[in-house]
């Protein structure tokens, strides 16, 4: 919860849905249950982000395509 900041009602409600059905929790799902049902901002909805292409495939193995790269991103 400290990395998403404060809680807004409908996310502890979409937790206790999610409690309701499962026992336990892990840490990337609360992180992914927050994530999807945290306040949308209209206003950054579509920001672009750019990496070069040198600092991108230092987090891939060489082999990798382009094609693969960015299935493994989306």
């Amino acid at each position: 919860m400290s990395e998403n900041e404060i809680c807004k009602t409908f996310q502890i409600f979409a937790l206790r849905d999610y409690l309701k059905e499962n026992d336990t929790i892990t840490k990337m799902e609360l992180i992914r249950i927050l994530n999807e049902n945290a306040p949308k901002d209209e206003s950054n909805r579509f920001q672009q982000l750019t990496i070069t292409k040198k600092k991108l495939q230092e987090y891939f193995p060489p082999f990798y395509t382009r094609s693969q790269m960015e299935k493994v991103l989306f």
